[in-house]
């Protein structure tokens, strides 16, 4: 439950457009945040493998089916914390 927490939070970072969903773009880049360097055909054809274009938007629950399988072994509140801190522009953690 805790690292499903710390994914909503990366997820909500990147939501950039306050929608509840990301691009396959901003998928790339909380996957690079987490240090899962992923090329962005294989992007698409995990999205794809959703039922969906590449083009569609994401909702959290398909970034969770996405982005589990890759994680690994990661110690994710340390990586959650790194993100935080790109966005963090007043140092408020």
């Amino acid at each position: 439950e805790d690292t499903l927490n710390e994914l909503k939070e990366a997820f909500d970072l990147f939501d950039t457009s306050h929608n509840n969903s990301i691009d396959v773009r901003e998928l790339k880049a909380i996957m690079k945040a987490f240090g899962i360097d992923v090329k962005k055909e294989e992007l698409k054809n995990a999205i794809k493998g959703l039922g969906k274009e590449p083009t569609d938007q994401i909702v959290f629950e398909e970034f969770v089916k996405i982005i589990t399988p890759r994680l690994g072994k990661r110690d994710s509140r340390k990586e959650i914390d790194k993100i935080f801190k790109l966005f963090d522009e007043d140092n408020t953690k």
